[in-house]
């Protein structure tokens, strides 16, 4: 599945799937979403519009 997403260009991973899939929870890797990236369109809004507090 990881491989499909970086085929697809929308994960970019610092090393091979099988890296990532390996790592341990004390030492995660990091990925980057390429559509999320700044330079970029948001295909969502994340953070960026007022919300209501839930209690």
């Amino acid at each position: 599945m990881l491989q499909q997403l970086i085929d697809a260009y929308w994960l970019r991973l610092p090393g091979t799937v099988a890296e990532a899939m390996a790592s341990r929870s004390e030492d995660p890797v990091a990925v980057t979403v390429l559509s999320l990236l700044p330079n970029r369109p948001r295909p969502f809004i994340l953070g960026k519009t007022t919300r209501a507090r839930i209690s």
